[in-house]
């Protein structure tokens, strides 16, 4: 799901899971609980 392709490397890493639960940071994620 990448709805913001360009725009990710903008975004602080934190948001990143948020707006793709299962891109490129699922680490994160996963921190998240999903």
């Amino acid at each position: 799901n990448n709805l913001f392709p360009t725009h990710k490397r903008s975004l602080p890493r934190v948001l990143i899971p948020i707006l793709e639960p299962s891109g490129s940071f699922p680490e994160l994620s996963s921190n998240l609980g999903n």
